[in-house]
């Protein structure tokens, strides 16, 4: 289990959505072919063979699912985006692919993902740093997009978020039930069926990339923690990821107890990342032990039985899946 994970569920690629250089206008879909370098550049960085400027018209939604702008995406929002050449990435073709990196983005970039608990203590105080750095600086790329009513675009705003919440606002944009044929359902865009490993591992990815960026550093790896003989929370120290009263909140004592929760205020299924643009006056992390009862950690057991199965995912590709490492895993 990673670490981010960890840090997630106590606040309830071409990583991120919503970039600053195209949104918001007064109406969209628009144009998202920014100059690179910005100002002075072409458009998608064409000049330098980094991309192309191209239509997103083959993304068109389904009509059952108009009512939901994600279906299709970006096509709701762009009427035209960049398409990088090569190892070039993001969305003005600025930026290496994942595992590349360099002025052509031609030299290889590896990294090496640690397990947590296998850090130095010097090692696991300077991640913290870098977390608690990266939480509260703005991110001056992408915005985090708020809704009041998801069915009415004249609601939807874009906001300044810290690198850390643009990264929470994306993940709580993609989990957001579908509405189909004007209905909320129970499904949502990243769980619950053959999407699902790509779209976790989508998230760390896109996590360690707004952290890369706010620390600029390309060689920064999420690290992971191996938590198989751990039953309960060894972590929820005050050293590691805090202690917490009986409330769920954090000891002060610990650096996350000051951390303040995106998109947690006005949690429902017809809004996205409704809270307040006042982070002082947003809800504060709480851990929420003992929530559910019934459900434990995966055993040593447990992980090897998921790894031993054979097929990737089975009909009917939902949680009623079985023999399916997809379903077993999550």
């Amino acid at each position: 289990m990673l670490l981010l994970s960890v840090l997630l569920f106590l606040s309830a690629a071409d990583a991120c959505l919503f970039p600053k250089e195209c949104l918001p206008r007064d109406k969209y879909p628009t144009d998202c072919c920014p100059l690179y370098p910005p100002g002075t550049g072409s458009i998608c960085g064409m000049n330098d063979g980094r991309g192309m400027c191209v239509s997103t018209s083959t993304s068109r939604a389904d009509p059952d699912l108009y009512d939901d702008d994600r279906a299709g995406f970006p096509d709701f929002y762009f009427r035209t985006r960049c398409q990088c050449n090569n190892n070039f990435s993001g969305y003005n073709c600025g930026s290496c692919k994942l595992g590349f990196k360099g002025a052509r983005c031609d030299q290889p970039n590896v990294m090496v993902h640690k397990d947590y608990r296998e850090m130095s203590p010097t090692q696991q105080e300077h991640l913290k740093v870098q977390m608690n750095y990266c939480k509260d600086l703005m991110d001056p790329r992408y915005y985090m997009l708020q809704a009041g009513d998801r069915t009415r675009s004249d609601t939807f705003s874009f906001v300044n978020g810290s690198y850390y919440d643009v990264w929470v606002s994306n993940m709580h944009y993609s989990s957001q039930p579908v509405m189909w044929d004007g209905e909320m359902t129970n499904m949502n865009m990243i769980s619950r069926s053959s999407a699902f490993l790509n779209s976790i591992k989508q998230a760390v990815l896109c996590l360690q990339e707004q952290m890369q960026s706010c620390l600029g550093d390309n060689t920064f790896a999420m690290p992971y923690d191996d938590w198989q003989t751990d039953s309960g929370c060894d972590l929820c120290t005050d050293y590691h990821l805090g202690a917490s009263d009986q409330q769920g909140y954090l000891s002060l004592f610990n650096v996350f107890s000051s951390w303040r929760a995106v998109c947690a205020d006005y949690d429902y299924g017809g809004t996205y990342c409704e809270t307040s643009k006042s982070s002082c006056e947003r809800t504060k992390l709480t851990r929420r032990a003992g929530m559910a009862p019934g459900i434990t950690k995966p055993t040593t057991a447990d992980i090897q039985r998921c790894i031993n199965m054979t097929s990737l995912d089975t009909q009917p590709y939902s949680t009623s899946s079985r023999d399916s490492f997809r379903n077993c895993v999550e």
